[in-house]
């Protein structure tokens, strides 16, 4: 299900900054320039598709590129040394490109999550009503949850590839 905040009437110079630069910037057509912005709403949602669809095709590369490394692993003789040391190095190296890609991608994520959480912390909650506290708590109990992207063989976290090479090292 998606979900579209679909701007009716109200304060959405609070929600939308676009609607405030308008206002700013080009008050007479600020009205026109508004609808066209809310217009392109209902193409978001294949927008926001990129960075999935992104961490995909890097995962489906960082296998390929294993594969290939096993394939080039298990047909290495001393007949074809020369051949397939190449290509080894090579494919180490994009295999190691494409793993950087995904454990940085997952790494900057945890990063904006903690600064949504220390924001969210920070506020003056005090002031608001019950039902925005509710929803503050119930959201700073979810966000207190890591996000990890991986499987049981494969994690993008920082901290587990620093383990990782301290154990190797």
């Amino acid at each position: 299900m998606i979900y579209f905040y679909f701007p009716i009437d109200g304060h959405n110079d609070n929600i939308y900054y676009a609607k405030y630069l308008f206002k700013r910037i080009v008050p007479k057509y600020s009205a026109y320039l508004c609808y066209i912005y809310y217009a392109i709403f209902p193409f978001l949602e294949y927008m926001m598709m990129f960075n999935p669809i992104l961490l995909l095709y890097n995962t489906t590369q960082l296998k390929f590129q294993v594969y290939y490394l096993n394939e080039l692993l298990q047909n290495i003789g001393k007949t074809r040394q020369n051949i397939y040391l190449p290509r080894i190095g090579s494919s180490l190296m994009f295999a190691s490109a494409t793993t950087l890609f995904a454990i940085v991608a997952g790494q900057l994520l945890t990063n904006e999550s903690l600064k949504i959480l220390e924001s969210a912390a920070n506020s003056r909650w005090t002031s608001w009503s019950q039902a925005n506290r509710r929803s503050l708590l119930i959201f700073m109990i979810n966000a207190q949850k890591p996000f990890v992207i991986g499987t049981a063989f494969y994690i993008c976290e920082y901290p587990f590839i620093i383990t990782a090479g301290k154990f190797v090292s």
